[in-house]
């Protein structure tokens, strides 16, 4: 008999024989709790381990009462973690992708890093049953960002059966941290579809996120990681308000217009980057598809100026650009040019203006 299969047989005997150990340290009426397991961190890790490469055997699931123990009880969060994560992968694996309540409670653990586990988990979970939902509403609250995160993505996908998850998500748009609003303005938008709302909000990303300062030298991590999500959340809101454009590039190209000839200078400024941005996207994305033969491809496939890949690749969007033209969006950024009060607007509108000529050279 091989170790593998000899291992898998024995999983249900090792599961009721951690059942029992950690059935014992449950206290009777009068007996106190032992103040540590009778196994060793590195044991129960150990056995974890092998629990999560043999996660597709279903005599797996046998262990999912101990660690269930585990994720509410260990002292240690490295055992808390990995419990959590093999747990999320039983689930995945043997329960139809539903969230299981002991991982949802763990969004609310002590450590982080048991914390981002569970987030990890849940955003692999394709279903949140009702008595899940608690949990994740009271992780809307928690001081941890990337908590308050992870449970508005997760209620993201309940909250159109579920007035609360969805309040949760609304009020969430206006979350200290960018990175929760950015979630919840996406989650909300997959809810309702209402462009009134998701443009000015994408345009506002386009103003804020694209010219964003240089690091110093010195910067910190947790700077150079912010930074980066923020050029990341603009590529990705450029994109994904391009493909809306598609299937209703009038909507789109009305309230773009709108904010180039009004508004606050940030909206201005970010439909003009909007604008600009697009023209750029499909003249590098025709040259590259070699529609067009004259001249290199103006950044395609580069990094940008501050040094971040353009993972996304350009993108091309003849519906909308069409529209734009229709509307005579060129004359709204050439008013910018000449007659804005703010110089941020002035710029930015110039520079769109020679990207939007230089597409229309550039036609086929």
């Amino acid at each position: 008999m091989s170790i593998r299969k000899a291992f898998l047989l024995a999983v249900p005997i090792l599961s009721l024989a951690l059942g029992a150990a950690a059935w014992k340290l449950k206290p009777f009426a009068k007996r106190p709790q032992p103040s540590r397991p009778p196994s060793s961190v590195e044991e129960r890790v150990g056995l974890l381990r092998c629990l999560s490469e043999l996660c597709r055997s279903p005599a797996v699931t046998h262990a999912v009462p101990t660690l269930e123990r585990w994720i509410q009880e260990d002292p240690d969060a490295d055992v808390r973690q990995k419990a959590v994560e093999v747990r999320g992968l039983i689930a995945y694996e043997h329960e139809n992708k539903v969230c299981p309540l002991s991982v949802a409670r763990a969004l609310l653990d002590r450590e982080a890093n048991v914390r981002g586990a569970a987030g990890n988990v849940a955003g692999l979970c394709k279903e949140f049953p009702p008595a899940v939902v608690p949990a994740l509403l009271e992780a809307t609250a928690h001081e941890d960002a990337s908590v308050r995160s992870d449970a508005i993505l997760a209620l993201g996908k309940v909250a159109s059966r579920n007035e609360t998850a969805r309040a949760a998500i609304e009020a969430a748009r206006d979350d200290k941290d960018f990175g929760v609003r950015h979630n919840a303005h996406c989650q909300w938008f997959q809810l309702t579809g209402d462009l009134d709302n998701f443009v000015p909000y994408c345009l506002r990303i386009q103003a804020e996120y694209s010219n964003l300062p240089l690091l110093p030298p010195d910067g910190s991590e947790g700077a150079k990681a912010e930074r980066c999500m923020k050029q990341l959340m603009q590529r990705g809101t450029l994109h994904g308000l391009a493909r809306q454009a598609e299937e209703r590039p009038d909507k789109v190209a009305k309230l773009t217009l709108h904010y180039l000839g009004g508004g606050t200078p940030v909206m201005r400024r970010g439909a003009a980057t909007f604008v600009g941005s697009l023209a750029e996207d499909a003249l590098t994305a025709r040259r590259e598809a070699g529609d067009l033969a004259e001249g290199p491809a103006p950044g395609g496939g580069k990094q940008d100026d501050r040094g971040l890949p353009n993972v996304l690749g350009p993108l091309d969007s003849p519906r909308l650009l069409a529209r734009l033209a229709e509307l005579k969006v060129e004359e709204a950024l050439l008013r910018l040019v000449r007659t804005d009060d703010d110089a941020e607007v002035r710029e930015t509108a110039t520079a769109a203006v020679k990207k939007w000529a230089a597409l229309q050279k550039g036609r086929p």
